[in-house]
């Protein structure tokens, strides 16, 4: 139903990002655990890849990223000399040698990196090229260990910005992605020393990337970066002189299609337009309502032009929509309830579901706030210590 609505919007979508998590919870079991399922966990994700999203959308460039539930132990990147050798090179020949719209884009390259850490670069057009990240080897949950590989996929995210070609730039995408999410109480998802590596490394290269997005938490959101001399706590004032700090980059987290954290499922459009992201759209299933049969189906949408006032998906943008949260209570509530899918008189329960995870009250919407603003821990503690006293929203 989700497919066929994406579709319905556009028959002709380009490039197809998958963001990681092909399959539901449960297939990927604990390291150390006597179950083993990955002979069916590599069965489902043909069928997701083959059966499924090469029928939906034939004519789509499909690109995945790897997510904790896509592998043999949850949470644990594929070990070199141990699972890698087969886990990799099954998924590299699935997605660029059996995916007939995909087949032109296999190489070398994209083979030597996706046997090493599971990464790799496809160039889509002469202007714009697209990264896949392994996050998981920086996860902070179950970190790799493996020091070796976790530098060498750095050093490869380093080199293509670093050396890449006038005028290329790149979109970068990952299932978990850097710095935090608050949601009754931080939650840090990768490594601090990994957050440090990448940021320096994007600082650096700032004029070369398109777009940076990430799933993972299933509440899609918006997040900002900023240079690291920058003391973040003064953006809490959110007064007019602030508008001087600019933020460097901005990370779109997308929804998700699964539900389990009962939020409505949901998709991201955009386009690439001179290189640079807009007509970015969140559609959602209001699965909230119930409906009995496909007749009653309804979708909902956040359209960033109209609704956040975003055309161009630039860190000043996103900046000044946070800003306006900041200030009007009445729009941070609407804006926490519309971004998992629900609206109308259906806002409440999704309030609910945010109070009963300790998320909207007054003792904890500056956190929230920080958790978008930052990006290094030390920075996200910072501010809020800085702006318990400082945040002045419009009461309801």
């Amino acid at each position: 139903m989700m497919l066929d609505k994406m579709n319905e919007i556009d028959p002709d979508i380009d490039v197809l990002l998958v963001s990681g998590d092909y399959v539901s919870h449960g297939y990927s079991v604990d390291y150390g655990s006597a179950q083993d399922q990955y002979i069916v966990l590599k069965q489902t994700i043909e069928h997701v890849f083959l059966n499924i999203l090469a029928k939906k959308f034939p004519k789509a460039i499909i690109l995945p990223t790897i997510g904790n539930n896509d592998i043999k132990y949850h949470y644990v990147a594929p070990q070199r000399n141990v699972s890698a050798p087969d886990y990799y090179p099954f998924l590299k020949s699935l997605i660029f040698q059996r995916i007939p719209s995909n087949m032109k884009f296999y190489s070398a390259n994209v083979s030597d990196t996706f046997d090493v850490f599971g990464g790799y670069r496809v160039d889509y057009s002469p202007t714009l090229s697209f990264l896949s990240f392994n996050s998981l080897y920086y996860n902070v949950k179950l970190p790799s260990n493996d020091t070796e590989i976790k530098r060498r996929q750095m050093d490869w995210l380093a080199d293509q910005l670093d050396h890449a070609e006038p005028g290329r730039k790149f979109v970068i995408f990952f299932h978990i992605y850097p710095g935090m999410f608050f949601i009754g109480r931080i939650t840090f998802f990768w490594e601090k020393s990994a957050v440090i590596w990448f940021n320096e490394i994007v600082q650096r290269n700032i004029d070369k990337i398109a777009l940076m997005t990430g799933a993972h938490t299933h509440f899609p959101d918006l997040k900002l970066g900023f240079p690291t001399e920058f003391s973040l706590p003064h953006l809490m004032n959110m007064n007019e002189t602030a508008l001087e700090y600019i933020p460097s980059y901005v990370l779109l987290i997308t929804p998700s299609i699964s539900p389990i954290f009962r939020n409505n499922p949901g998709f991201t459009f955009l386009t690439m337009e001179d290189q640079v992201a807009k007509n970015i759209t969140w559609y959602y299933f209001e699965l909230n309502r119930l409906p009995r049969d496909e007749s009653e189906v309804v979708f909902n949408k956040i359209d960033f032009n109209t609704y956040m006032n975003i055309t161009e998906f630039t860190p000043g943008s996103v900046l000044n929509f946070i800003k306006e949260l900041m200030h009007d209570k009445v729009r941070l509530y609407r804006y926490l309830a519309h971004k998992i899918g629900y609206r109308g008189a259906h806002m409440i329960t999704a309030i609910s579901r945010y109070q009963e995870m300790n998320m909207v009250n007054l003792a904890s919407e500056y956190e929230y706030f920080c958790s978008l603003l930052n990006m290094m821990r030390a920075d996200y503690y910072f501010c809020v210590e800085s702006s318990k006293q400082k945040l002045d929203l419009v009461p309801v």
